[in-house]
This record gives C-alpha cells, sequence and structure tokens, in this order.
C-alpha cells in the first residue's frame, strides 16, 4: 500500500523541518506532502533532490515525490518546473 508523510513548514522552528526532511531521507520515504510552504527551504529542496540521477531516457528523475500543499501559488509554479541535472 502507498503511504506519503507531511513535512509542515515550520518557520519558526527550522530545526524541527530540518530534522523531519533528514529522518525521512534516512527511513527511504518516498512521498511527502509539502505543505504550508510560502517559499522553498533547504531541507524541502534537499528532500527533493535527493538521489537525483539521468534515467533511461536523458532526463532528470527523482528517488522522493512531493504532493504540493502550498499557500502561494508561485511557489507551486517554481516547484513544478522539470528540475535539470545539469543545473
Amino acid at each position: 500500500m502507498p503511504f506519503g508523510f507531511n513535512l509542515i513548514h515550520s518557520p519558526n522552528e527550522p530545526e524541527l523541518e530540518r530534522a523531519t526532511a533528514e529522518l525521512y531521507l534516512e527511513k527511504g520515504v518516498r512521498l511527502i506532502e509539502a505543505s504550508a510552504y510560502i517559499d522553498l527551504t533547504q531541507p524541502l529542496v534537499k528532500y527533493r533532490v535527493q538521489g537525483i540521477h539521468r534515467g533511461q531516457d536523458g532526463r532528470g528523475k527523482s528517488l522522493g515525490r512531493d504532493a504540493r500543499s502550498d499557500g502561494k501559488d508561485h511557489v507551486s509554479v517554481v516547484r513544478l518546473c522539470p528540475t535539470s541535472v545539469d543545473a
């Protein structure tokens, strides 16, 4: 059965957000819901690009996925753009 966990933006507790993202990476959580984000944060980006590699089709692939639940539409646009392995 597929499952996912919530990674909530914690601007007043950045260490909690970082520790949660690290825990998800350590435990191999492959799906998170990124919620309450008004901008990208280092823990969210680290989770998203962990294990990034070039697929057989030459396009960038990531092991983790995130469902978006954003506070601002412009953040969704930034995060929905394809991630380039060359960047």
